[in-house]
Formats: C-alpha cells, structure tokens, sequence
C-alpha cells in the first residue's frame, strides 16, 4: 500500500492518502490500531510492514483532540480517544470485505468522520484516482 500527502488532494483541504489492494497490509494495520488501543503504544504508519510511504511521516496515537495535526514538515499525527479509534477500526474493515472492492473511507476532514483541517482518505484502489 501507498501513504502519500497531498496538498492539493481534496477541493477542501490537504489530504493523508492511503491507497492499494493488499487487504493482508491494511489487515496488519487494523491490528497494529487494535495494539494502540489496547497497549497505550504510538503507531507509524509509514514504518508498517508493506506500506511505502512517499516523504511522509504519519502516527497513530491516543489524544483527545480527534484531528491530524502538524507535527513539523512531513510529519502528522492523527490523535484519537480509544472510541474514535474503535470507530476507525470499523471503518478500516469494511475496506476488507469480500465485495467491496474499489471503494473508500473518509477517516478525517470536511468529508470525515473526524472533522480536521486536514483530510485522511483510506482506499482499497490500486491507484489514487478518487
């Protein structure tokens, strides 16, 4: 899978995508989320097994905000309370569902679950062409 941040990536605001096909990745993603709930442990994205990130540092981790905030240039953190990341959990596993190919969750921004000034967008879709 692909972790890319695209400025101009969404007409309302800049936008975390993380897009490709390989439902065992986004499977090890969903448990690496279930560790952070459970464990208190931070989680990088980009440091996952089979995710290739392009200039971009993205964590996971426990907060009260419920938005990605800046951290410095190319590095995010998405901070949740432990419901929000159960609801990203659900969220992510409908993306490995057998039929339902091709589509995608809004996580964070004008369009997603989590309000934020910066969106995340997670797709099953081998390209980011949404």
């Amino acid at each position: 899978m692909k972790l890319e941040f695209c400025s101009t990536g969404s007409s309302d605001c800049p936008l975390i995508i993380l897009y490709g096909d390989d439902t065992t990745v986004l499977n090890s993603l969903i448990n690496s989320i279930r560790l952070l709930i459970d464990d208190h442990m931070q989680l990088f994205v980009n440091e996952n097994s089979g995710i290739i990130a392009k200039n971009l540092i993205f964590k996971f981790d426990l907060g009260k905000d419920s938005q990605i905030v800046e951290n410095d240039k190319d590095s995010y953190a998405l901070l949740l309370s432990k419901d929000g990341w159960e609801v990203v959990l659900e969220l992510l596993g409908t993306l490995t569902t057998k039929g339902n190919e091709n589509t995608y969750q809004w996580i964070c921004g004008k369009e997603g679950y989590f309000p934020s000034e910066i969106g995340f967008l997670v797709s099953n879709k081998t390209h980011a062409n949404w």
